[in-house]
């Protein structure tokens, strides 16, 4: 699966969509997916999950590592909002488990790491530098855009 992607990446970075062909990115999502549904059904998946943070100063943060080295117009079409999540009890994740399996994945395409990222992410377990993401399969409302105050 890892290879058949690394293929993917190439193939299609030739014609220019490699945004579209992260092979260690899907592979860590069929890893985590996975992992839920054998180990832990009960859990939110990544993969029908709306993902949220319980504060502002994490949107920030992602803003920071996600776009902080992207163009001025790719930074513009970063968009943050205030929402209300229908959900009484949204689930907490680290995601830099998720990080710590993509890189495995992406560097030594170790599955055993990245499957065990998964399982310490879907336990409600933590990295040494958490960083909390909010899954709920339920909708949200927004109430305000916040976009503006990132830049």
């Amino acid at each position: 699966m890892v290879l058949n992607g690394a293929y993917l990446y190439a193939v299609l970075g030739k014609s220019g969509l490699r945004e579209w062909a992260d092979y260690a990115k899907w592979a860590a999502e069929a890893v985590f997916e996975h992992v839920r549904k054998t180990e832990f059904p009960a859990a939110y998946s990544r993969l029908t999950s709306h993902f949220f943070f319980a504060d502002f100063a994490d949107g920030r943060r992602l803003f920071e590592t996600a776009w902080g080295e992207e163009s001025e117009e790719e930074k513009a079409a970063f968009r943050l909002f205030e929402v209300e999540v229908d959900d009484p009890s949204p689930q907490r994740r680290d995601m830099s488990l998720y990080d710590e399996a993509y890189d495995a994945l992406e560097g030594s395409r170790d599955l055993q790491k990245a499957a065990a990222c998964a399982r310490t992410y879907f336990s409600g377990e933590q990295s040494a530098d958490p960083f909390w993401e909010l899954l709920s399969e339920r909708p949200a409302r927004i109430l305000r855009e916040v976009s503006g105050v990132l830049r």
